[in-house]
């Protein structure tokens, strides 16, 4: 049955229905108005501090060293270059990786001090990096390519000046323009790493960070010194993702996986090649999540 338009407008609405429309109208109403108010407030962060560093540096409580590229736990990051220079400067709860357009004289390894001229002017962009976590004992691994002058030993030093580290090594690598710094850190330390550019940077905020201690299995080799052997180990056994750590003793295992479980573990040396197992002498072991192994 058709209605026409005066039937239409004279419709009495109930007064119960009416109240209901009024109530969702407002609660839309407030809504909206949250919305456009966070939306502006983000903006204005935004529009603040996406060319000003030192509106950053203050919200972070942090001299201004650059922009800042990104905030991460692990993970990778930089441009891909080569004959840069690295140096480290520590804090009591940082460590910066610094790096500067310096490349030694002469056709140097990047280990080589001789010939260095000092800073230099540093680089806009920080070089390809990769920032990684491990377990038993926990530790930070930081690894830089395309570096020409560094002095390892210098890094180290400087990194165990923080509080946070109880201790720091360099891990041999086959690739000479690259530098990889193990970063051993007290029970309950937690890390943030911010990468800048202009001038180029990594910095790595340490924190107390409370957390229980847990037992980590894993497949070890037979102990061995820092050498070309080991360090070639990643390669002959790429598949198995595994890593060198460091023993009690002062000397170096390649570990291969962080498994909760003895039998998770123990399964997974099964599947392990019986020519690699018997050459390196490969055992099942565990220990406590902060420890080295013995």
């Amino acid at each position: 049955m058709g209605m026409n338009r005066e039937q239409y407008e004279n419709i009495e609405i109930p007064a119960e229905v009416s109240g209901i429309l009024e109530k969702a109208v407002l609660r839309k109403r407030k809504a909206n108005a949250r919305i456009f108010a966070a939306i502006a407030m983000v903006s204005a962060v935004f529009l603040t501090a996406s060319n000003t560093p030192s509106v950053y540096a203050a919200l972070a409580q942090i001299p201004v060293i650059g922009d800042a590229v990104r905030i991460f736990h692990i993970g990778s990051g930089g441009q891909r270059s080569d004959g840069l220079k690295a140096d480290m400067e520590a804090e009591e709860e940082k460590l910066r990786l610094v790096f500067s357009q310096n490349p030694p004289t002469g056709g140097q390894a990047a280990d080589v001090p001789a010939g260095d001229t000092g800073a230099g002017e540093q680089a806009a962009d920080a070089p390809a990096y990769h920032i990684e976590q491990f377990a038993a004992p926990e530790r930070i691994a930081i690894t830089v390519h395309g570096i020409r002058s560094c002095q390892p030993e210098k890094l180290i030093e400087e990194a165990e000046k923080c509080s946070y580290i109880k201790t720091a090594y360099r891990e041999m690598l086959l690739d000479d323009s690259a530098v990889r710094i193990v970063l051993e850190l007290q029970p309950g330390t937690g890390f943030e790493v911010t990468e800048y550019r202009e001038p180029a940077s990594l910095e790595l905020r340490l924190y107390a960070s409370p957390k229980q201690d847990r037992e980590v299995w894993f497949i070890r080799s037979r102990k061995m010194e820092m050498s070309e052997e080991l360090a070639l180990m990643p390669e002959l056994l790429a598949q198995s993702n595994g890593v060198i750590a460091g023993t009690k003793d002062g000397r170096y295992i390649f570990c291969i996986g962080e498994f909760e479980t003895e039998e998770k573990a123990r399964q997974a040396f099964a599947a392990m090649d019986e020519h690699a197992v018997s050459e390196y002498s490969f055992t099942v072991d565990h220990c406590k999540s902060s420890e080295r192994p013995d």
